[in-house]
């Protein structure tokens, strides 16, 4: 698939999207690269997870040809009160095409909006892609939110 040739759509997730979300998932686990800080889940499992957030946090997804590219879920820090943990995954084939960028800022969008005074990128140990990927999203994020803050 060219760059040129993706139309990436963007949506809050619902129960629905459960089987794409672990297919997500599935895939980030396939691949091999750093740890991603997320457990192998089925649709099962995923429904577990929308569970958990209800209705404190959200779930959103990128679709490209109405196949799931990537999701992005964002909910409370259970350590940090009006903090929102976000996490970002999209799969290899399509990273480096601003899909997560974007899921980023609906999910910050998300959380302003929500009474979240900050949100928290999640970086898993030993993953220098993560760690790059919110550095250069910070910036972005700060000037679309203004006051929010957005931690590493």
């Amino acid at each position: 698939m060219s760059r040129t040739s993706i139309q990436p759509t963007f949506r809050q997730a619902e129960r629905s999207d459960a089987r794409g979300i672990a297919s997500i998932v599935f895939g980030i686990l396939c691949e091999g690269g750093p740890p991603s800080g997320i457990d192998p889940m089925s649709r099962d499992g995923v429904l577990e997870w929308f569970d958990r957030v209800e209705d404190n946090g959200a779930f959103f997804v990128a679709e490209v040809n109405h196949i799931a590219a990537g999701f992005a879920a964002i909910e409370p820090d259970a350590r940090d009160a009006g903090v929102g943990l976000l996490r970002v995954y999209v799969l290899k084939e399509f990273r480096q095409r601003g899909i997560g960028r974007e899921l980023v800022q609906v999910a910050v969008e998300f959380a302003r909006q929500n009474g979240f005074r900050a949100v928290r990128g999640f970086i898993p140990e030993e993953n220098e892609e993560a760690l790059s990927f919110f550095s250069a999203v910070a910036p972005l994020v700060q000037v679309q939110a203004g006051q929010f803050d957005f931690e590493l």
